[in-house]
C-alpha cells in the first residue's frame, strides 16, 4: 500500500510503530552491552584483586627472605622465627588453595607460571 494514501491518523499510527520498534531493538542492545561491560569489569576488578594479593604475597616472602638471611649472617641471630613449611606459609596457603585454581582460570597465562614454582 502507498504510503501517500493511507490516512493521517494511519501514517501516526505506523510512525509511532516504528519508533517503538526501533526502542525495544535499542533497548535489547543497551541491555546486552551493558552485561557485557559489567562482566568485563567484574574481570578487571578481580584482576586488579589478584595483582594486589600477588603483590603482598611477594613482601611477605622477601620479608621470610631478610629473616632467614639475618639468620645466616647475623651472628647475633641464632633463632629462625619463620614459617619453615612451604604449605604453611602466606603464599603456600593462597598457592595450594581453590584461590589459585581460581586465578588460573581467570588469567589462562599464570598457569605455567605458577606450576614453574612447584
Amino acid at each position: 500500500m502507498d504510503f501517500k494514501r493511507k490516512t493521517i491518523s494511519q501514517r501516526i499510527t505506523t510512525g509511532f510503530g516504528v519508533v517503538l520498534v526501533l526502542l525495544v531493538v535499542i533497548g535489547v542492545c543497551n541491555y546486552f552491552g551493558i552485561g557485557t561491560i559489567v562482566h568485563n569489569a567484574r574481570e578487571v576488578i578481580y584482576g586488579n584483586k589478584l595483582t594486589g594479593i600477588l603483590a603482598q604475597k611477594e613482601i611477605d616472602h622477601l620479608i621470610w627472605v631478610s629473616k632467614v638471611n639475618a639468620l645466616l649472617t647475623d651472628k647475633k641471630v641464632t633463632d629462625l622465627t619463620v614459617e619453615t613449611d612451604p604449605h604453611k606459609c602466606g603464599f603456600g596457603q593462597w598457592y595450594y588453595s581453590e584461590e589459585r585454581q581460581t586465578a588460573e582460570r581467570m588469567v589462562p597465562s599464570l598457569a605455567p607460571l605458577l606450576a614453574a614454582l612447584e
